[in-house]
């Protein structure tokens, strides 16, 4: 999506804290950043979203044959790992990988049903104001279904 970045991020989040400062209320906010998120994207499920999105088919098998069956090593020390095949996961360090991150992850702020979301590249927070234990129940409601 255009027009993203950090700084847009940041002041969309001041703004709701300015609401609920003027609204006579708090707003909690959970942070998140998705460890070894490029290395957990399930391939059935990206090749799912990429059609969704519009990818033509030729293009998704195209994808997901790049992607999987992949024979990996590890260099370290001039010395090389024995051969291991991936199951999941986008190349790091690429300019496809995080082009195939983002369809993974865009839609995840519609998953929350009673709290606010902003995200950026793998980090995530989400929010609400809290008037009462009820509006914290539902924060929670939503982490909890987040994990």
């Amino acid at each position: 999506m255009t027009k993203r970045s950090t700084s847009t991020n940041l002041l969309c989040l001041t703004d709701k804290i300015i609401s609920a400062f003027e609204d006579n209320c708090q707003l909690d906010v959970i942070y998140t950043d998705f460890s070894k998120a490029f290395d957990s994207i399930d391939f059935g499920i990206l090749m799912r979203k990429l059609r969704i999105i519009g990818f033509h088919v030729n293009l998704a098998q195209w994808l997901f044959s790049y992607l999987s069956n992949r024979t990996l090593y590890a260099y370290f020390n001039n010395d090389v790992s024995d051969a291991f095949s991936n199951t999941s996961g986008v190349p790091q360090g690429s300019h496809l990988g995080p082009l195939l991150f983002i369809p993974f992850i865009n839609d995840l702020c519609g998953e929350f049903d009673f709290s606010g979301c902003l995200l950026f590249a793998d980090d995530l927070k989400f929010f609400r104001q809290i008037r009462s234990s009820a509006d914290a129940a539902l924060l929670q409601i939503d982490l909890d279904n987040l994990y």
